[in-house]
């Protein structure tokens, strides 16, 4: 084990990782950085209200954080530490992302599930597993964005607070985007797909121009 760079507190975790781990995560970090410059653009072209913007930059911080963490889980599960010490480090480390990145309580608690196990010892994330899991048949559905969502929903059996909490955004959200009053944005969007598609066991698509839904 190595004695860990001088810039890491004594209790810093990654003080178990080599430098070559440490070299992968700052890369994942600068890579994670996209998340918030595309939101940015995106804001910049639509200039949407305040209150969406804000909503727009929690989501690619959510998505930066989780991008980080899952280098973070593979650099620690190749430790090979005890389960117990493997999720007191993700811990630490999701807690940091949270605190720096102004994660909500249900973003954390929505992380520290995902990354409760080391890798190879549970499900891999959808987007990793998309060789090994089970092909979906074309599945006929209705043409809507709105009757996507509800239908995926209630095939998943999550009331509209349960989804509305997985995905980070307000029940009231989630109601408007299955009723078709607002269009969800790219990363709601997104964020759908990654929640029923865990669920589900299969890779999600949410048509917006088609009336089928299949994997990819």
């Amino acid at each position: 084990m190595n004695q860990g760079l001088p810039r890491l507190l004594p209790e810093d975790p990654e003080n178990l990782l080599s430098a070559d781990s440490r070299k992968r995560i700052q890369r994942a970090l600068i890579d994670a950085e996209k998340f918030v410059w595309e939101t940015e653009i995106l804001i910049e072209s639509h200039r949407p209200q305040s209150d969406k913007a804000q909503m727009l930059r929690n989501l690619a911080n959510f998505r930066k954080a989780r991008a980080i963490l899952a280098v973070m889980r593979v650099e620690y599960s190749g430790l090979e530490l005890p389960d117990a010490k493997f999720r007191e480090c993700m811990k630490t480390e999701t807690e940091a992302a949270v605190n720096s990145l102004q994660l909500s309580g249900a973003q954390q608690r929505l992380l520290e599930v995902e990354f409760y196990f080391q890798s190879g010892t549970a499900a891999l994330p959808v987007a990793l597993a998309e060789d090994s899991a089970p092909a979906a048949q074309p599945i006929p559905i209705q043409s809507t964005i709105g009757e996507q969502i509800r239908r995926l929903r209630a095939e998943c059996r999550l009331t509209v607070d349960e989804l509305a909490e997985r995905i980070g955004v307000q029940p009231r959200t989630v109601r408007r985007h299955q009723s078709g009053r607002s269009k969800p944005h790219y990363f709601s969007l997104r964020a759908y797909e990654t929640t029923f598609s865990k669920i589900l066991k299969y890779k999600v698509v949410i048509s917006e121009d088609v009336r089928t839904m299949s994997a990819k």
